[in-house]
């Protein structure tokens, strides 16, 4: 191999100086001593350290196994690093395969891939490494994907993601969900029956809205333009504030910050609006009672609205009756 020109006046390095790395700030300085007793110093982002370092363990593996005709060995980074590992399912020419991202303290990024099998072996040797250790450490969760809080002591739980839930609580969940979805259905009838445009039209405009208040906003604002008595209005009003009560306290659930709370789950609320400071934390035990009953709430409010819109139709069936 040709040596490039500009390498033939290049240094001989006899040693790092004796401050072979110091950090300041973002950037690291070093120092090395020439053959010829000249102390040369840089200065670089920690990034570019990290770098060096790579190449440094890499060509030094490669020059040893050139010495000895032998494949390189593989090379410990000579650095310290923390690492966290993601794991993501590839497409296209690298389906089926796993890729792991190694993320240093100076942001610099280390990919690779795995194949299913290689990475059922790294999974089983690590945690049979971890079980041999004394005391167990707990993972740090950088991304912010564990639920908080010492594991479910639940008589029954579901293993989910590397945590046990209550089972119920999670059942319970589930129920609560499709009850929410029926309440949607039952309020976008309504809207469909109290504006007067066709099915398809009426969902667009009720579903362009994520906000429930303005859901129950947009019927509200319907009722002084159609044909009622105001006994009926007064009873779609009463069954839309219903389904306002029981929309809300979902959305604590679901926007409250969730963590485990012995054999029970915990949702602890933050209001800044509350106009008592002690009114603006709150904390939210949720059992499996707890979510069922709001789950009824969600049927009762569902069949309120159901009946509201079906008193828009005996009014019209009323009026077609009287017109012959």
């Amino acid at each position: 191999m040709q040596l490039p020109d500009e390498f033939l006046q290049a240094k001989p390095i006899q040693r790092f100086h004796r401050f072979a790395i110091v950090e300041h700030g973002d950037h690291a300085y070093f120092g090395l001593l020439g053959e010829d007793g000249v102390n040369n110093y840089f200065q670089c982002p920690r990034a570019v350290i990290t770098g060096l370092a790579l190449e440094f363990g890499g060509m030094a593996g490669h020059m040893e196994a050139l010495s000895k005709s032998l494949p390189p060995s593989p090379q410990m980074v000579p650095f310290y690093t923390t690492m966290v590992f993601a794991g993501a399912m590839l497409g296209g020419d690298a389906g089926g395969h796993v890729m792991l991202n190694f993320f240093t303290p100076s942001g610099d990024g280390l990919t690779t891939t795995l194949n299913p099998e290689c990475a059922a072996t790294l999974e089983q040797s690590l945690k049979t490494s971890l079980d041999a250790l004394p005391h167990r450490p707990k993972p740090i969760d950088v991304f912010n994907t564990y639920t908080p809080g010492p594991e479910s002591k639940a008589s029954s739980t579901s293993e989910y993601f590397g945590q046990k839930y209550p089972s119920k609580t999670l059942e319970a969940l589930g129920l609560l969900m499709v009850r929410a979805n029926l309440l949607d259905r039952a309020m976008v009838q309504l809207f469909t029956r109290l504006s007067g445009l066709n099915a398809e039209k009426a969902e667009a405009l009720f579903f362009s809205s994520r906000n429930n208040s303005a859901r129950v906003g947009m019927i509200l604002a319907l009722l002084p333009t159609v044909n009622l008595n105001e006994e009926h209005k007064k009873e779609i009003n009463k069954s839309l504030e219903k389904a306002r009560s029981v929309m809300d306290q979902r959305n604590d659930l679901v926007h409250g910050e969730w963590r485990f709370n012995e054999d029970k789950m915990a949702v602890d609320l933050f209001t800044p609006t509350a106009p008592k400071p002690e009114k603006r934390h709150k904390t939210l035990t949720v059992t499996p009672q707890f979510i069922e009953a709001l789950a009824s709430e969600y049927r009762g409010a569902t069949m309120m609205v159901s009946a509201a819109c079906h008193y828009q139709m005996a009014e019209e069936d009323r009026e077609y009756l009287g017109s012959e």
